[in-house]
């Protein structure tokens, strides 16, 4: 980065593994198959901590609308 060029907090700030698993996050969104998603899963249990898994699993989660939900577990 030169001078006077505005710095991203992102990739000022974040962790390496964070970057990798919201990279990830993308691929599995574009690739959308059971694959892809598998891939994302794999490479978020190395990056991410087993506290940070969970609050993505929680977000995702409270995402959902209960009365669209197609799950019916979470009718």
């Amino acid at each position: 980065m030169g001078y006077g060029q505005p710095v991203n907090p992102i990739q000022a700030f974040a962790k390496d593994g964070h970057k990798r698993a919201s990279k990830m996050l993308c691929y599995g969104l574009i690739l959308d198959t059971a694959e892809g998603w598998q891939a994302v899963a794999n490479v978020w249990a190395v990056r991410l901590t087993p506290g940070e898994r969970a609050a993505i699993l929680m977000a995702a989660l409270h995402s959902l609308h209960r009365k669209r939900c197609i799950y019916p577990m979470f009718q």
